[in-house]
């Protein structure tokens, strides 16, 4: 069965994915596995993976037409060995989201990510969330939730701007999508569109932390393997075995550290506060690690 990916060919078919329960069961029973699995039920058939690998919303993408530049390394920044946004700037980190049955999340990282920016930039002033909602309904070179490009996201918030959650409000839990909406939800509240500056090009190990370091989170693009959607606990690496990802994702890192020895990225998910460490997972740090330190971007906001 040869299948298309939100366009893209599949270079093997979905015979290779393993029955979720005995790839749960591989996982625990394996002494040397650095992460422990769960059976979470949105993910519990062969058929909701194929599902989740159709509305994936993560697409291959070229950066050419957004106004981009590479990260500068600030000379003499010291890294720390462990970072957390969570605990250094814990009013401005965005909740856990749950895109639910919707592709969302190639909206929902990056409005995350530069919510996040946007507070911590201002120092704790601006505390708002950016729509997901919106940028699903209204970026109309995009697909909804049936997944969207980063880099025609990317200029939607340069050259349009979003309004905040409070304004539009998420409620593509169950694919519904309205018509882009002229006003906020509440009538009575004026519709602001907040625009991005630019976006820089942040790749490799230690331009992530310095762009953490210097402004906020970053989003950047990953390979999903099979046994990524059963990750509970431990520092995530893939099982070798795992040669094709069933889909790409964006998501958004908050911080770093080190687990046992292991160094690892805190990584935000999409998946609702069940899923992971409360809606984390901890991915193995500097082996660009289901390629997460190859196509990184940290928002410049102000």
């Amino acid at each position: 069965m040869n299948v298309s990916v939100n366009g893209q060919r599949l270079s093997s078919d979905f015979g290779h994915l393993v029955n979720s329960r005995t790839l749960v069961r591989r996982i625990n029973e394996n002494p040397k596995s650095p992460f422990k699995a769960k059976l979470y039920e949105r993910f519990d058939s062969i058929a909701k993976l194929i599902n989740l690998s159709r509305r994936n919303g993560g697409r291959k993408f070229s950066m050419k037409t957004v106004q981009s530049r590479k990260f500068k390394l600030s000379k003499g920044l010291a890294i720390p060995p462990e970072y957390d946004l969570r605990k250094n700037w814990y009013q401005c980190v965005g909740d856990i989201q749950n895109e639910g049955q919707c592709g969302a999340v190639w909206a929902m990282a990056p409005s995350a990510t530069v919510s996040d920016r946007m507070c911590i930039q201002s120092n704790a002033k601006f505390q708002e969330r950016l729509s997901s909602q919106y940028i699903l309904e209204c970026d109309t070179r995009d697909f909804g939730c049936n997944g969207g490009y980063m880099n025609t996201e990317f200029e939607f918030e340069l050259n349009r701007g979003v309004p905040t959650e409070k304004c539009v409000p998420y409620i593509a839990f169950n694919m519904t999508l309205q018509p882009c909406p002229t006003s906020c939800f509440n009538s009575t509240q004026p519709m602001v569109l907040y625009k991005t500056k630019s976006v820089q090009n942040v790749t490799g190990e230690l331009d992530m932390q310095q762009a953490i370091l210097q402004g906020g989170s970053i989003m950047t693009e990953m390979d999903v393997y099979q046994d990524f959607i059963y990750y509970s606990s431990g520092v995530y690496e893939h099982d070798p075995s795992f040669t094709q990802p069933i889909a790409k994702t964006v998501a958004r890192i908050v911080g770093w550290g080190s687990l046992n020895g292991v160094n690892y990225w805190i990584v935000a998910n999409v998946w609702g506060k069940t899923w992971g460490l409360d809606g984390y997972v901890l991915v193995r740090r500097g082996t660009n690690e289901s390629n997460i330190e190859k196509d990184a971007y940290a928002f410049q906001v102000y």
